[in-house]
């Protein structure tokens, strides 16, 4: 599960049915879901918040891709940014200055 930087929003992965859920954080601290979204790729090992907190990126190791999601900063849904792009069994990917 990831918290994006503002903490208004969780988004959980499901390897099962490789799907990832949106819940929106309310006042209370209870989720609430926003969506089921496709995730565009098998088997999620890792995710990572961009900088901007605007968007996921995600590791498919098994599905062999990367994907690259969008934020709704309104809705907390998330959309694709593109296509995803092929490499094999992505594990990690680290962001440098």
């Amino acid at each position: 599960m990831k918290v994006t930087r503002d903490g208004k929003y969780v988004y959980a992965t499901n390897r099962g049915h490789d799907s990832i859920a949106a819940y929106k954080v309310g006042d209370d601290g209870r989720l609430e879901l926003v969506a089921i979204e496709r995730a565009w790729g098998r088997g999620r090992r890792t995710w990572r918040c961009r900088r901007t907190g605007r968007g996921w990126s995600a590791r498919n190791m098994p599905g062999n891709n990367v994907t690259v999601f969008r934020i709704d900063p309104r809705t907390g849904r998330l959309t694709p940014a593109g296509e995803p792009l092929a490499h094999p069994s992505p594990s990690c990917i680290a962001v440098l200055p």
